[in-house]
């Protein structure tokens, strides 16, 4: 028989967070550290757009997405690939050009939530947000990429799409063939949307301040969540003061 409903992974993260800003149960806190890797880090991401959340006086959040094998995209636009092999050496100093794919008459829901932010069935969590706020509240968080410069993996991960005539590794040829050119292509992607949205003036707050989403590479680690949270590349990140 057909499962009930059953309660969003962004409402028991949010509900989560929420319990700790209880101040009378938590009154030293002073920061949290969201970290997912790979489907974890799809979460986040994912969280980040759709969630309202934000945290109380005096407690500062930091965010870590790590290998995610897909993402969701700020616009229409996806970067430009080239469908040669994923090649570590060449992706980590690789620039991207973005472009509205030329495969999006045929296959329109590539845009549509999961992928993008143009329609499609949103999380019933996300109800009543629109494209604009979730845009902006999130280029206003304090995220970091982590990418193991391993990571070649190739990408599997993405959620299928709905059109007859596409397929989830439509979707993979649009983001990036592997996790290593999904983060570096998305992280430059957040930024080029900052410096835009910025310049229009459809983010005021993006004016005043410089993009707050950062990339870290991994040196030599691929798609292992245990070797990635634990080098110290990630660590000096999450624990700037040193306090693990």
């Amino acid at each position: 028989s057909e499962l009930p409903a059953s309660l969003s992974a962004f409402s028991v993260l949010e509900e989560m967070l929420m319990t700790m800003m209880d101040q009378v149960a938590y009154p030293n806190l002073a920061h949290i550290i969201v970290v997912g890797h790979s489907a974890g880090g799809q979460l986040i991401q994912r969280f980040l757009l759709t969630s309202s959340f934000e945290a109380r006086a005096g407690v500062t959040m930091s965010y870590f997405v790590a290998n995610p094998g897909s993402v969701t995209y700020l616009n229409s636009m996806r970067p430009v690939l080239d469908h040669g092999l994923c090649e570590n050496a060449t992706l980590l100093t690789k620039n991207w050009s973005f472009a509205v794919p030329d495969t999006a008459a045929s296959c329109p829901s590539y845009d549509e939530y999961g992928h993008g932010l143009a329609g499609g069935t949103m999380p019933p969590y996300a109800k009543g947000r629109s494209m604009e706020a979730m845009r902006l509240a999130f280029l206003g968080r304090n995220i970091t990429y982590l990418s193991g410069s391993a990571d070649v993996c190739a990408c599997l991960e993405a959620p299928p799409l709905s059109d007859a005539e596409c397929s989830r590794s439509d979707e993979c040829r649009l983001q990036g063939l592997c996790h290593l050119e999904i983060v570096h292509a998305f992280v430059q992607h957040v930024r080029q949307q900052h410096a835009e949205m910025a310049a229009a003036g459809t983010c005021a707050a993006c004016r005043d301040r410089p993009p707050s989403h950062n990339l870290v590479s991994v040196p030599e680690v691929g798609h292992n969540g245990c070797a990635m949270l634990q080098s110290d590349e990630a660590l000096a990140v999450m624990f700037p003061d040193g306090v693990r």
